[in-house]
């Protein structure tokens, strides 16, 4: 092996990385990432008890996280106000963060759909009690495996 060759081996692979701060724009995804993104997180969230009973909490932290951005970019926010909200950022498990950004994709995407009227309106025989009665659950972190079930097998699309 020549000793160019043997740089090129020993050399590093090199690898894109992004700026957190910028925003990737111009991007067009198809509505059925909105029911796989949803299948997937059900499935994270269901697929272990320890897990279940903590995602009450979970959600809270997410909306922390939410309020906090909404201060943080309000104009009459102090450069001293965005200082403390970074001081106290919510900190987030690797658990947490991954359902997170699937969450927040999920929520962007249904936000953009719902701009272009690409909803469909989705009949139920599940009650607003059902729906409570799973919030409850989640809050008081008992596990909603049984109850997501449940509810899924209540839908059905209309057209």
């Amino acid at each position: 092996m020549s000793e160019e060759e043997v740089k090129e081996e020993s050399r590093m692979q090199s690898y894109s990385t992004y700026d957190y701060k910028d925003v990737v724009k111009g991007i067009e995804v198809s509505t059925v990432y909105i029911h796989a993104l949803e299948r997937i997180i059900t499935d994270m969230i269901t697929k272990d008890e320890s897990i279940a009973v903590t995602i009450g909490e979970t959600f809270q932290k997410f909306n922390q996280i939410v309020e906090a951005n909404q201060k943080f970019i309000d104009p009459k926010t102090t450069d001293e106000e965005k200082e403390e909200i970074q001081k106290n950022t919510v900190k987030l498990n690797k658990f947490e963060s991954d359902v997170y950004t699937l969450f927040s994709l999920l929520q962007q995407i249904k936000f953009r759909a719902r701009e272009q009227n690409l909803e469909q309106k989705t009949e139920t025989s599940a009650t607003k009690e059902d729906i409570k009665e799973l919030t409850e659950m989640m809050m008081a972190g008992k596990s909603v495996t049984s109850k997501l079930e449940s509810l899924k097998s209540k839908m059905s699309i209309v057209k």
